[in-house]
């Protein structure tokens, strides 16, 4: 969004501003381990353990092998990419993602075509079950993104049971490909780190090919008309 703002391009815009400038790599929050280890100060790591230059590097890695700067884009047809990292982890992983997605401006509905990651988590030690959690987060953050909504209602779930749930059905499962980048080090964590960048990557897809922006989770086809109804100035 605030590339769009500068009229810069998303990519171009997030390299711009991973210059590792900062070298102060710590934990962000208190934890227990911190208050019962450091007196509340936050963890400290070493220099190769993190940083924006390995952030970059999943960045120029997942692009790459999407092919970001040579899509061919028919109408309603976006491109989008993240970027995200544990940092909050002593032995943090870097993921970045890109979505494709084509948007049906009369139904709101989005279907997501390929989902593209690069992910630096250290050295690979099983690389089938590496890859297969990538495969699973990523899965289980797109239901997220655009399914999965536990309503609240007087004090209980409206829904009794999955077939009131919605969730991502097999039908709806895109391409994807997965790119493991092993920078050495010790291996660090694929449990959570596969999917984090995934809602973020198809919201900006969507803005690119329809030029609105839903900032709520699930993104529903009701979310996107309403958005395109101000957009093109509809009653």
């Amino acid at each position: 969004e605030l590339a769009y703002n500068l009229k810069q391009d998303p990519l171009e815009f997030r390299l711009s501003l991973l210059n590792n400038g900062n070298n102060n790599i710590s934990t962000p929050w208190i934890d227990i381990d911190n208050i019962i280890l450091r007196g509340g100060q936050p963890t400290k790591r070493k220099r190769d353990e993190g940083g924006a230059l390995r952030l970059k590097n999943v960045l120029l890695a997942v692009t790459g092998k999407a092919g970001y700067s040579l899509k061919k884009k028919e109408k309603n047809e976006g491109v989008g990419v993240a970027v995200a990292a544990q940092y909050a982890r002593k032995s943090p992983s870097f993921n970045a993602c890109v979505a494709e997605v084509k948007v049906d401006p009369n139904t709101g509905k989005v279907k997501v075509k390929k989902l593209t990651y690069a992910i630096d988590c250290g050295t690979v030690i099983n690389r089938d079950g590496a890859l297969a959690q990538v495969e699973g987060a990523g899965l289980f953050a797109l239901s997220i993104a655009l399914y999965e909504d536990l309503k609240l209602e007087n004090g209980s779930f409206s829904q009794q049971n999955f077939d009131e749930y919605k969730m991502l059905r097999l039908k709806d499962i895109p391409e994807i490909d997965i790119e493991l980048i092993e920078t050495g080090g010790q291996p660090t964590g694929l449990g959570e780190v596969g999917g984090i960048a995934t809602a973020p990557a198809v919201a900006n897809a969507i803005f690119d090919a329809v030029g609105v922006r839903v900032k709520s989770l699930p993104i529903t086809p009701n979310d996107i008309l309403s958005k395109l109804k101000v957009k093109n100035g509809d009653n």
